[in-house]
């Protein structure tokens, strides 16, 4: 049912308590404007109290933030046809359904073919279908892993999947891993799943030589470990360019094993630095401080077999700009540059650019947040730099790691947006005082209260009140808003 018409049930029911008031003169009041005005705008973070069980405007609202599901009523969150729209909008929206949708296999397969491979939200008894394991598989070889023990241990099924997509080897039975059979079949479709085959696999030779004629990458996940070194002689790794640019593609770091012509060749040291940022130690003095193979120096990259880095990953890729001149390191034009391609780099900037404030604040801009971590925690705790902050860019102040202590920024901040009680010290989430401001500014910031304010009864209904957000559902506060927000329905 739309939302269309259970507003329109409400309001003909609201009219019969209400004497002398016709039905063009109640779709005509305050309230019902309100209510429609309120209607309108679309919510990313939560759904307001009002339209929990309103079908239309929450699909409005999954389709911005698949997440505000959380808030949607359970009258929605167990109706198929409504989970199957919003699967359809986004397949991780089906993190959301009901236990029963679960195992409801035409749903899940949806989600699948929305690219939500994932199967952690499915039913036991769907991890153990064959077709459901396999669609998601073949999307993301990590979907293997919350399949049945039977399914990951079924040699012909695993066989068929690592044909199409050698690296789901990783998630098959350790049984399978130790497979010949199965290893030669994922290591001819993508040699870097020689890295998840058995140490024993990995000792074989003719395995390690399929693998690597299938993917030059293959070699370092022999067992015991190899290096591109010992698939080239020492004549070839001296004198042929070709060679070089091979040896540095699979391993950046044996630039330095090359003579000092290939270390002062630019399209080999590029190469080098592709694979590896830290062979930028390797290249001679000018090319180690030429700006476009430091960019690509810094660079964050995929890992070895083409997954996301983790955080760790990003930080460690800044540390090739450790190795360039002191002018670089206080070039401002080009430190911003760098900082968009790694803003871990910040970490080895001039001590001067560090405590330049606008050149801090001008790197903001850029939405390089991650530099606050390099900034000194003198400066971060400064009210002035923080003040700064609000008026540019509010966001920065989320990387300040001990929060706002300043009771005078907490509060020109709240100001701005209530939500930014979220970045202020636990001393300020536990005053109500400034908590009652941040709710007041938006509802939503009673999220960030102190779990002890967050249970205060005038601050949940305050909360409700400004723009309807409850942490949890119930009649009474439903009725709150509306009596407050619409006292004509």
């Amino acid at each position: 049912m739309t939302n269309n018409k259970n507003t329109n049930n409400k309001q003909k029911k609201t009219t019969k308590k209400k004497k002398g008031i016709s039905l063009d003169d109640f779709y005509k009041s305050a309230s019902a404007e309100k209510l429609q005005n309120n209607r309108k705008i679309i919510n990313h973070q939560f759904i307001p109290i009002e339209f929990r069980s309103d079908e239309e405007y929450i699909l409005k609202c999954v389709a911005k933030n698949w997440a505000i599901l959380r808030y949607a009523s359970d009258e929605l969150t167990t109706s198929k046809e409504f989970m199957m729209k919003c699967v359809k909008i986004s397949g991780q929206s089906f993190s959301y359904a009901s236990s029963q949708l679960r195992n409801d296999k035409e749903l899940v397969m949806e989600v699948i073919k929305q690219g939500r491979e994932n199967l952690y939200y499915i039913s036991q008894e769907l991890r153990s279908d064959r077709q459901v394991v396999y669609e998601a598989a073949i999307r993301n070889e990590s979907a293997l892993f919350y399949a049945s023990t039977e399914l990951r241990n079924d040699k012909e099924f695993v066989k068929d999947l690592v044909r199409l997509n050698g690296l789901i080897l990783e998630y098959a039975s350790d049984e399978l891993r130790n497979d010949r059979e199965v290893v030669i079949n994922a290591i001819s479709q993508n040699g870097l799943a020689l890295k998840f085959a058995s140490n024993l696999l990995k000792s074989q030779d003719d395995i390690v030589e399929l693998a690597f004629s299938q993917n030059k990458l293959a070699y370092q996940f022999a067992y015991p470990p190899r290096k591109a070194t010992d698939f080239f002689t020492s004549d070839e790794l001296k004198n042929d360019r070709n060679v070089a640019l091979q040896v540095v593609a699979l391993d950046g770091l044996l630039l330095g094993q090359l003579n000092d012509n290939f270390r002062n060749d630019r399209e080999i040291v590029l190469k080098a630095v592709e694979n590896n940022g830290m062979a930028l130690n390797f290249a001679s003095e000018d090319l180690r401080n030429d700006k476009s193979i430091i960019l690509e120096a810094v660079k964050i990259r995929q890992n070895e077999i083409g997954r996301k880095p983790i955080a760790a990953y990003e930080v460690d890729q800044a540390k090739p700009f450790e190795l360039v001149s002191d002018e670089l390191k206080s070039d401002k034009h080009f430190i911003l540059q760098v900082i968009q391609n790694n803003p871990h780099t910040f970490k080895y900037v001039s001590n001067e650019l560090k405590c330049d404030t606008e050149f801090i604040l001008q790197a903001f801009k850029q939405h390089s947040y991650k530099i606050m971590h390099y900034i000194s925690k003198d400066l971060r705790q400064e009210s002035t730099f923080q003040l700064k902050l609000i008026r540019d860019t509010l966001e920065a102040l989320g990387y300040i790691p001990e929060g706002i202590t300043n009771k005078e920024v907490v509060l020109k901040a709240i100001e701005k947006d209530g939500r930014a009680l979220k970045w202020a010290s636990y001393e300020w989430q536990n005053d109500k005082q400034v908590v009652l401001m941040a709710i007041r500014r938006n509802g939503y910031a009673i999220k960030y209260a102190s779990e002890i304010l967050q249970k205060e009864r005038d601050l949940i209904l305050e909360a409700v009140k400004q723009n309807g957000y409850c942490r949890e559902f119930s009649t009474e506060l439903l009725d709150e808003r509306m009596k407050y927000c619409y006292p004509d329905l």
